[in-house]
């Protein structure tokens, strides 16, 4: 019975680890899939930003050569800040939810505890 108590108490444990695993990336998860769509666009829309494929050249490309790579990476610090200030604050929120949650749970389990020992009192 020991060993069984000691078993489930390991297990316990490697829930909470993957839980506050899962708490510190999902909301990052989240922000970052959204801002891979399409809803939001931060490259510019000129001419000199947009890499030209092979099909837009006006020479022609022989259809034996492998089409060009972009010509310069864009990175966007608007981006990546909105990131972070999306990011942080929703894991915080999620942390806080989890917390009050555990709470609400542990209340009710020593109410429960309670109204046990006075049922098995009497």
């Amino acid at each position: 019975m020991w060993d069984q108590q000691h078993k489930t108490g390991l297990d316990a444990v490697a829930m909470k680890i993957i839980t506050v695993i899962t708490l510190f990336y999902l909301p990052a998860t989240f922000v970052s899939t959204f801002f891979s769509t399409d809803v939001l666009k931060y490259q510019p829309e000129d001419a000199e930003s947009v890499a030209v494929s092979s099909t837009t050249t006006s020479t022609p490309v022989p259809s034996s050569l492998p089409p060009s790579p972009p010509s310069k990476e864009q990175y966007s610090p608007l981006a990546l800040e909105r990131f972070f200030t999306l990011s942080i604050p929703l894991m915080a929120v999620t942390f806080a939810c989890a917390v009050a949650w555990y709470a609400w749970e542990k209340r009710n389990m020593n109410k429960r505890r309670e109204k046990d020992k006075m049922m098995w009192a009497v």
